[in-house]
């Protein structure tokens, strides 16, 4: 992502921006609109990302969803959660940990649905 437009993001997170952008994957790379997410979590540090990829095939999904899960720093309360919940036969996503990069800037460890 532009480092003007990231600062953009950065210095107004509350406004709903959402730029272009390049993201590689192990799956592939292709370009993407991507910006922050969530309501209550934009006032923290560590944001939540939401990124929309133009091409499908790479993940065979849409979007990445990345949650900073700031508020628990063992980042497992809610991968747990979910995973109890499939153990019991209920459904529920399977999520995996994923680290982020910007501009080859590490940004931290994050949850994110698994492709």
């Amino acid at each position: 992502m532009d480092p003007i437009l990231l600062d953009s993001l950065y210095s107004n997170p509350y406004a709903d921006y959402q730029f272009p952008a390049f993201v590689e994957t192990g799956y592939g790379a292709c370009s993407c609109i991507a910006g922050f997410r969530g309501n209550t979590s934009l006032g923290y540090p560590k944001k939540s990302w939401k990124i929309e990829l133009s091409d499908h095939s790479i993940l065979n999904a849409s979007l990445i969803l990345l949650d900073a899960q700031y508020s628990d720093f063992t980042m497992m309360r809610n991968a747990l959660g979910l995973y109890l919940t499939r153990r019991l036969g209920h459904p529920a996503s399977q999520t995996q940990h994923v680290e982020l990069y910007i501009n080859d800037e590490y940004y931290g460890v994050y949850t994110c649905p698994d492709y």
